[in-house]
């Protein structure tokens, strides 16, 4: 029989390991891989796992967990500085906090992922990073601030030409005058907004046209060439077959001339 004290340590000793199971089950296989890592002193693969932690939990939406692991990265990606990697995983966190409605966080975010990209030449993630903070000025309500922002982003889409950009701007200041209650100026940017759209769907049907088109002629010509393939596998055919009754018949006449 058990004593009391024995007893009251192996139940001790379930419950910690009840306790560690399911911690191990919370946490992903990435998360548990990069706390080896560290110990092991590879921070570039730590860095990496904590990365792909982060995405893991980001799609379970479990959004703390995907928040402290893309941190943990961000820190020794600047540690190591690493800007590429850092503009991605502070816009992700900007993402991530959008999606639970923490804009003041996600607003910080987006700022310090514009400080990072203003002075490369990726205009294209500038005008982007300008809408980010765009939108996340007019779920704060600061709509003059959200205006200002998409107007820059307009700048910068109209010096690369972005059509998919200037929609974008178009649309988002078009929301912030109608949430201002300035319908007129709404209605402007509304119209605007509706003339870059049509090109881009048109542009974008000629494109599925063409491709199908080009389909459709790439279809023709295998079909033509194994049309041709099979001809000259049935000429081929046919001369052997020739071939073979000539080599009969002049076998035969040997014979009998034999």
């Amino acid at each position: 029989m058990f004593s009391n004290v024995n007893l009251y340590k192996i139940v001790q000793l379930i419950i910690l390991l009840l306790y560690a199971s399911l911690l191990s089950a919370q946490n992903s296989e990435y998360e548990i891989s990069a706390e080896q890592f560290l110990k092991e002193g590879n921070t570039n693969k730590a860095v990496e796992n904590y990365g792909k932690a982060g995405y893991y939990y980001w799609n379970k939406g479990k959004h703390q967990q995907a928040i402290d692991n893309f941190k943990k990265a961000l820190g020794f990606n600047l540690q190591l500085n690493n800007p590429t990697a850092s503009i991605i995983l502070q816009n992700n966190l900007g993402l991530i906090y959008s999606d639970i409605e923490d804009y003041n966080n996600a607003l910080s975010c987006f700022q310090k992922v514009y400080d990072l990209e203003k002075g490369g030449n990726q205009k294209t993630d500038i005008a982007s990073c300008l809408i980010n903070i765009a939108t996340t000025y007019q779920a704060l309500g600061n709509y003059d601030l959200s205006i200002n922002s998409a107007n820059e982003a307009i700048k910068v889409a109209e010096e690369i030409n972005d059509l998919k950009i200037l929609r974008k701007c178009y649309g988002t200041i078009a929301e912030t005058y109608e949430k201002k209650g300035n319908s007129e100026k709404a209605f402007a940017y509304y119209e605007k907004f509706s003339i870059i759209d049509k090109r881009i769907k048109k542009t974008e049907f000629e494109e599925i046209k063409n491709n199908a088109e080009d389909q459709v002629n790439k279809a023709n010509i295998e079909k033509k060439l194994k049309e041709n393939e099979l001809h000259n596998t049935t000429d081929i055919l046919k001369r052997t077959a020739d071939s073979l009754e000539m080599s009969e018949k002049v076998t035969k006449e040997q014979r009998m001339e034999i």
